[in-house]
């Protein structure tokens, strides 16, 4: 009586269980694949951000080392000048003590 009993046909159920695994594969899969592209066109972004970003540095790198230049032939001819003039000063000074001395 036991054996008698046919079984149950249940392959529908079985192809059913595989097509939503498959396609819960497949979503899976696309997600991962767009995901993928998100990335890389954020990555390329961060890239050319921080190469912009590089330069703006170096650009006002070289602004301040210039300047610095600037500042520092600025400031050797206020020294030649300063000495020129304490020179020329030194030498009208020497000048006028020979002329005083010579007038005693």
């Amino acid at each position: 009586m036991f054996f008698l009993d046919t079984t149950p046909n249940t392959s529908s159920y079985m192809i059913a269980g595989y097509t939503v695994a498959f396609v819960l594969i497949a979503v899976y899969l696309v997600s991962l694949i767009v995901r993928w592209r998100n990335l890389r066109q954020d990555y390329t972004v961060l890239k050319s951000i921080e190469a912009e970003e590089k330069e703006k540095a170096e650009a006002k790198l070289r602004a301040e080392e210039e300047a610095a230049d600037a500042k520092t032939v600025k400031s050797r001819r206020n020294n030649a000048r300063s000495k020129s003039t304490a020179k020329k000063k030194t030498a009208a000074k020497t000048a006028k003590s020979k002329t005083t001395s010579r007038k005693k």
